[in-house]
């Protein structure tokens, strides 16, 4: 069967030791401004990530990849190696210009 993959914006709330108390998926634009505010999670900030999940529907999801905003930039590739599609970038660069 083949694969389809999805991307999905996601706010993780984050302590100081970098555990995640809570993730929430929401539009793009929706992301970047709540990642600009304070967590609704007690000693926790919000960091804003691209989830890239990769699948079937046979096996499920079979590949999970994060890209992390380095220095307030979308990075090119996810941490799996993956290259972030320049539609994802172009629409993280749009959010940025309506938020």
């Amino acid at each position: 069967m083949t694969n389809t993959v999805h991307y999905e914006w996601t706010i993780e709330d984050t302590d100081a030791y970098g555990d995640i108390h809570e993730t929430q998926s929401m539009d793009v634009v929706e992301a970047v401004i709540r990642s600009r505010t304070e967590s609704y999670t007690d000693n926790c900030k919000p960091v804003l990530v691209l989830v890239r999940q990769e699948g079937n529907e046979d096996e499920g999801n079979v590949d999970r990849q994060w890209a992390y905003l380095q220095s307030g930039e979308l990075p090119k590739e996810f941490d799996g190696g993956a290259l972030v599609p320049k539609y994802i970038l172009n629409q993280y660069i749009n959010a940025l210009i309506k938020a």
